[in-house]
């Protein structure tokens, strides 16, 4: 199991985001195991130092809410999060002695101790294309997001369905869209759901589960798909402010068709 990317607390001037990859490797007897760290060139942190990704040379900006995956060749694919973006400087971009950061829609990949950007804009900020529904395109991409529920179906594809646009209080902005992502071709598919980030309030009604973040997403059989729960809303659900769920849907198939 690797984990890229988080926040890490620390006592000098923290908490920190950091682009720092960890490996668990279970031992024979299943009641214990070790911790492997992959350093990266670069550490990249919220405050202290902080010192961007470098694209095609060191590693993706720190950051966190990212939605990730192993391959069956055990490379890790990271896309998006809540963070920094990839620089050719040393230095990250600032406002006053401030670092920035923002919202991310690049996709990555680490393997053999080398990070490489793999689709998307290196950059904070940026939109995405939604392309025709079912299709996919080298043009697709989806929207930056955090947060987003993400899971790789038995054909060895990522799928990620909703994530965050904004804070999580009564200004949040989410998704409910679904997306898919072929690894044979590295395109990406909108498979359905509504285009963009809608504010979460907006009493929602329609097929398929309300915008939300922090959903559980996974694997069902060959195609099908489920998703759980998150901070958003449903049809039942509407309100002034984003709401704990505790609904459960099933997708069918590879197509977006929830029963």
């Amino acid at each position: 199991m690797c984990l890229p990317s988080g926040v890490h607390d620390c006592t000098d001037a923290g908490p920190y985001l950091v682009d720092d990859l960890w490996q668990f490797t279970p031992n024979a007897a299943g009641n214990g195991g070790t911790w492997t760290w992959y350093p990266t060139p670069s550490k990249q942190y919220y405050a202290g130092g902080c010192l961007p990704g470098v694209v095609g040379a060191a590693a993706l900006g720190g950051r966190v809410g990212a939605s990730y995956w192993t391959d069956a060749n055990g490379s890790v694919w990271v896309f998006g999060g809540l963070g920094f973006g990839a620089s050719n400087t040393a230095t990250c971009q600032t406002v006053g002695s401030s670092p920035v950061s923002g919202y991310l829609n690049d996709l990555w990949k680490y393997t053999n101790g080398q990070w490489t950007l793999v689709a998307g804009p290196a950059t904070l900020n940026q939109p995405g294309s939604y392309g025709k529904q079912g299709v996919a395109a080298g043009t697709n991409l989806p929207p930056p997001r955090f947060h987003a529920a993400a899971w790789q179906d038995l054909r060895g594809n990522f799928r990620m369905f909703g994530g965050a646009k904004g804070p999580y209080v009564n200004s949040l902005s989410a998704y409910n869209d679904l997306w898919e992502f072929v690894y044979n071709t590295k395109t990406w598919i909108w498979i359905g759901g509504s285009q963009g980030a809608v504010q979460v309030g907006a009493n929602h009604v329609g097929p398929g589960p309300g915008p939300r973040a922090g959903a559980a997403g996974g694997a069902i059989g060959f195609a099908d798909f489920s998703v759980y729960g998150g901070l958003g809303e449903n049809a039942t659900a509407p309100g002034p402010f984003p709401n704990p769920l505790n609904d459960f849907w099933q997708g069918v198939g590879v197509v977006y068709d929830w029963p």
